[in-house]
């Protein structure tokens, strides 16, 4: 992903991508490990970074995302 295509004006991207990129970081030291190792800790990083950056899923991903795969947003705020 290339940060250099989000401007400051789009918050939603720029806390998507550092959400995405701060996890990876977090999980590469298990990429060689098993793979129930690497998902457990792939979850892990994820509530760690959720938790870190204050936000939800409904601050990471556009509202266009949202609508699109509302199935995978099953209780969408109002």
């Amino acid at each position: 992903m290339d940060i250099g295509r989000y401007t400051q004006s789009d918050p939603i991207g720029i806390g998507f991508y550092y959400h995405e990129k701060t996890e990876a970081d977090m999980c590469r030291p298990y990429l060689s490990g098993p793979s129930d190792v690497y998902l457990r800790k792939q979850g892990e990083a994820h509530r760690q970074v959720e938790d870190n950056q204050r936000n939800t899923q409904w601050d990471r991903y556009h509202p266009d995302v949202i609508r699109r795969f509302s199935d995978q947003f099953p209780t969408a705020p109002k």
